[in-house]
């Protein structure tokens, strides 16, 4: 079902576009944070954590 999707390294200049100046709403914040940077990390992009 995935085959031929974006990867990440695809849509991060998107993804961080879309989220800067939102506000985000999140059960546990800081757990998705760490998930969120973690995976940025992986593609060799440094984004600065939302402040929570």
């Amino acid at each position: 079902m995935l085959s031929g999707a974006s990867t990440l390294a695809d849509a991060a200049g998107e993804i961080l576009s879309m989220l800067d100046g939102a506000v985000a709403v999140a059960h546990n914040a800081r757990l998705e944070e760490g998930f969120i940077a973690q995976e940025f990390a992986r593609v060799g992009i440094s984004a600065a954590p939302p402040a929570v």
